[in-house]
């Protein structure tokens, strides 16, 4: 029959196991000092070598080392039953050198940052932020804590999540691309960028060199929500803001959409507070004010009514004489103008006559009355021998008719009126 053993049983059996190895008991383990926190009197830190990681818990101040210094720890090995969590217990810590250690790679990068600037001029934030986007993984813990913050506080937000990882493989490349849509496309008027907790190392994408300068780059305001309280990170330094952790983020942004919400609300009632003192304390005015432009306008239309009726009577005196003088001018320019065109008709009518006259003497059919005739051939004059020849056909008009004829001969006179026979 097999035993079935209980949480606490199981763990008080570890711990003996752990207690009963006296080699556990004193040991020196030497590595690189990666994380350390102080916490009263005890140090916790961590140190770490190319493949693994070392929790460790010193009962006193182990003095002013850095991350990233080598150490040499004298201690033993501990195991808590209640979490079930192995620790080294430091007795004696000792530094052993610095090494060239991914702490050391960062203040130097920070260092470089610095000095080009990238930590100063810092975008204000928004007075209103009515779309946020989230530059973080999409299963991980963090969104889900910030989103329910979102959701409890009622924050009223557009939200768009661009995936990315956060560590690993292509993590620092994703990141750059999330920014390059921020900057691309206008889906937001602030971005955050949002990571757990979890040691230096999980953190390391946060503190490249282009990942940093892809934050800088942003063209929205930035909040950098990464790690836990005590990690500081590039982005963080680079961002411009940095919050304790992606909960806290959530936290402001929904403190300032309310703070924001809050202060339009009270200009609105001061400025509708305003109006209605101002309205209150100028309808008297505005009464009186009316009254006095009434009575000022209703003398000034008398006044014009009165200038009015004067300047028209005057108006219609001054058209009664012009019209006299103008009808007398009129009767006088017709009278002339009458007799101009009696003597000019008469100077026509004796012209016409002069006209007529010679006219009546070179008339064709008086000329043909006396006996001459006209020919014609095909409709054209015939003025000279020339013109007709043996054979034609021609019309001879007279004065009262016209006959058809043939040319049966034709003589040209030549000088001295002799005929010359064609």
């Amino acid at each position: 029959m097999k035993r079935i053993l209980s949480v606490s049983e199981l763990n008080n059996y570890i711990k003996g196991v752990f207690d009963d190895e006296l080699v556990l008991h004193s040991v020196t383990v030497s590595g690189e000092l990666e994380e350390i926190r102080a916490s009263g009197n005890s140090t916790f830190f961590t140190i770490k070598d190319s493949e693994c990681r070392l929790p460790c818990i010193s009962f006193s101040k182990i003095g002013t080392l850095e991350v990233g210094t080598n150490v040499e720890i004298e201690g033993g090995v501990s195991f808590y039953k209640k979490t079930a969590k192995v620790s080294f217990i430091a007795r004696n810590v000792k530094e052993i050198g610095k090494g060239n250690n991914a702490h050391m790679q960062f203040l130097m990068l920070k260092d470089k940052l610095e000095k080009e600037g990238f930590f100063r001029n810092k975008k204000q934030i928004p007075k209103f932020i009515k779309r946020l986007a989230i530059i973080t993984s999409e299963t991980g813990a963090a969104l889900q804590d910030a989103l329910r913050v979102f959701e409890n506080t009622g924050a009223k937000l557009e939200i768009k999540i661009i995936p990315v990882r956060v560590q690993g493989i292509d993590a620092a490349v994703q990141i750059v691309d999330a920014v390059k849509i921020v900057n691309t496309y206008d889906i937001c008027d602030a971005v955050v960028f949002m990571r757990g907790g979890g040691s230096a190392s999980d953190l390391s994408e946060f503190n490249l060199e282009a990942v940093a300068r892809a934050v800088k780059s942003c063209k929205v305001f930035s909040i950098s929500a990464i790690g836990h309280e005590t990690d500081i990170t590039l982005t963080d330094l680079v961002a411009d803001l940095s919050v304790a952790t992606p909960t806290y983020a959530a936290a402001f942004i929904s403190t300032a959409l309310k703070e924001t919400k809050k202060i339009v609300l009270d200009k609105m009632q001061m400025l509708a507070s305003l109006i209605q003192k101002l309205y209150t304390s100028n309808y008297a005015k505005t009464n009186f004010a009316t009254l006095s432009i009434e009575r000022f306008a209703s003398r000034k239309i008398m006044i014009a009514e009165q200038k009015a009726k004067f300047l028209a009577k005057g108006l219609a005196r001054s058209l009664e004489t012009k019209l006299d003088t103008l009808k007398t001018t009129v009767l006088f320019n017709s009278d002339v103008a009458q007799k101009n065109i009696e003597q000019l008709m008469l100077s026509k009518e004796t012209q016409f006559e002069k006209m007529a006259g010679k006219l009546d003497v070179l008339s064709p059919l008086k000329i043909l009355s006396k006996g001459f005739a006209s020919i014609n051939k095909d409709h054209k004059a015939v003025t000279k021998i020339a013109d007709i020849k043996k054979g034609d056909n021609i019309d001879i008009i007279f004065a009262d008719g016209k006959a058809a004829a043939s040319i049966t001969e034709t003589n040209k006179f030549t000088k001295g009126l002799k005929a010359s026979e064609n």
